[in-house]
């Protein structure tokens, strides 16, 4: 103490300057811990927020099992432009067939082909309507502004941004459906079984294929982003693609992008923005912009420099409670009709 009023007397100025620092820097500290705890009160544990589209109830249904580590397996299948041989978002030959089959039967310019009194003359009118189907899913769309309605269709699936988006965005979580667990990742996305169903626990694959939906939105990538290489990485979404195509024939595929990480760990167990940018990018060339879309979510995220917001985050990759309905913002901004 008698040091302190030592300096104190000779330097005052500079004194308080150093008291000043160190005050607002714990100031700074406590701030995030408080964060940090309004983060971890929330239950540790993965969610399903799965709409009953009969009764209009939403439920959650816990899954408390331990969380298993990632299924390093990865696979060769690639989505592939016939005329390019370049990735693109281009739906399977099965689901194209079977879209352009709903919509011909809606509009019931397919209906009885081959069945007529004229012997089979209608197959003409049958292709008219196929062609129709193909037509408006050949067309490319542009994104724009939705409300909160656009989403009773919608399922979301993916890690634990996606079961963080469920529990802190209420206005959403009221409208979609949630399959989103901690530590999934592109290669046990859709097959690690956790979610708790009457019948016994099933997986996202098991879970997409008992429900259609209008549009599948999915963000995943960032457990892995430490290892591996892009192209291995690219190779493995592209087959969840190919599935999520298969079991929804009929829906518009939202590719998320990976939001960066701040300054404080860029590069720590190996994840770099830069690899971040690298594999959106690898990500963006899945999308044709007629069924499967992309959009990032740097747009309201990052800081000046480029990296994440360290005030909007906890841990540097994680969004604090307060701060999901920004994902929303964006999400609304990037509605296709």
């Amino acid at each position: 103490m008698k040091k302190f009023l030592y300096w104190l007397n000779k330097y005052p100025i500079i004194v308080c300057i150093l008291v000043i620092g160190i005050v607002c820097s714990a100031a700074g500290l406590i701030k995030k811990q408080v964060l940090h705890m309004e983060k971890m009160n929330a239950p540790a544990i993965a969610y399903v927020f799965r709409k009953d589209i009969s009764s209009g109830h939403y439920t959650e249904k816990p899954d408390e099992s331990s969380i298993k580590a990632d299924n390093t397996s990865e696979s060769s299948s690639v989505i592939t432009d016939s005329a390019s041989g370049n990735p693109s978002g281009t739906q399977t030959e099965t689901g194209g067939t079977s879209a352009a089959a709903s919509d011909a039967d809606k509009t019931g310019n397919g209906s009885g082909a081959g069945n007529s009194e004229n012997g089979g003359n209608n197959t003409d009118t049958a292709k008219t309507g196929e062609n129709a189907a193909s037509n408006t899913q050949n067309t490319e769309k542009t994104f724009t502004d939705v409300d909160a309605s656009y989403f009773t269709d919608a399922v979301f699936i993916g890690d634990s941004r996606i079961e963080d988006m469920a529990i802190y965005i209420s206005e959403l979580d009221k409208n979609a459906t949630f399959y989103g667990r901690q530590s999934l990742s592109v290669y046990n996305l859709l097959d690690e079984e956790w979610i708790d169903t009457d019948s016994g626990t099933i997986s996202i694959d098991q879970a997409l294929q008992q429900d259609q939906f209008g549009k599948v939105y999915i963000l995943v990538g960032i457990n892995e982003m430490g290892y591996g290489t892009t192209e291995k990485w690219i190779n493995s979404y592209t087959s969840v693609l190919n599935r999520v195509r298969e079991l929804q024939p009929n829906a518009l595929i939202f590719i998320m992008g990976n939001s960066h990480v701040s300054k404080e760990i860029n590069g720590m167990d190996n994840i770099t923005n830069e690899t971040i940018d690298e594999r959106n990018q690898a990500l963006s060339k899945l999308a044709d912009s007629k069924t499967v879309f992309y959009f990032d979510l740097y747009e309201g995220l990052d800081d000046s420099e480029g990296f994440l917001d360290s005030d909007i985050t906890y841990d540097g990759m994680h969004l604090v409670a307060s701060e999901y309905g920004r994902i929303y913002d964006i999400c609304r901004k990037h509605g296709v009709k």
